[in-house]
């Protein structure tokens, strides 16, 4: 990961160019070397709509069944979690639009996924809603200005709680929050080995 990488490019023995070019070439050596990485299957009852190379983040689709809501979900790399010596785990920023039918209202979710197997010694995910927000249609998202909700942590527990079962109910499981946190560390796995190639080749043609 690229802070293992500033960590050794800090030792590296002082030559014409600082000894980039050595560094990077370790790095990306080590990185191919051991590179594991666990396969990310999509949820079935979800489609992945977007997912570019070279963006970062990603967007789900399904439809419910049962109260026909369209639920839209985006999710991103956010920062690292430390737990004392143990190595760091990657959170995912989550935003889960919640549709109804025809021109409805959305409520919007705030959310941030992570690694409970860090702290717990289990092996799946969990996620914790950190805001909620109505719009009265779509075309409200976006627009500022307007009383949304109050700050979520002043809200009751219980009202809390009543709002992760509910976007549990519409898809929100542990299999969503897995694929997440697989996929997308997958994809800046793969955009880290990219970028530290075209450095390596760019300051090669130098040396």
């Amino acid at each position: 990961m690229a802070l293992q990488f500033l960590r050794r490019l800090a030792t590296a023995p002082l030559l014409a160019d600082g000894g980039l070019l050595l560094a990077l070439r370790s790095e990306l050596n080590h990185e191919l070397t051991h590179q594991s990485r666990q396969e990310a299957i999509v949820p079935s009852n979800f489609t992945l709509e977007y997912n570019a190379p070279r963006s970062q983040d990603v967007l789900l689709r399904r439809r419910d069944a049962s109260s026909h809501d369209e639920v839209v979900v985006s999710a991103l790399p956010g920062p690292l979690r430390y737990y004392g010596e143990e190595a760091p785990s990657q959170e995912v920023r989550m935003k889960v639009c919640v549709k109804k039918p025809a021109f409805g209202p959305v409520v919007r979710f705030d959310c941030c996924v992570f690694d409970r197997s860090v702290n717990v010694g289990g092996t799946s995910s969990d996620f914790d809603v950190r805001g909620a927000w109505y719009h009265s249609s779509v075309n409200e998202l976006g627009i500022g200005g307007k009383y949304l909700g109050p700050e979520y942590s002043t809200l009751d527990p219980k009202l809390q709680q009543a709002f992760k079962e509910y976007l549990v109910s519409r898809g929100i499981t542990t299999e969503l929050t897995d694929f997440l946190l697989k996929h997308l560390h997958n994809k800046e796995q793969g955009q880290y080995v990219n970028w530290l190639q075209t450095l390596e080749a760019a300051f090669a043609k130098d040396s």
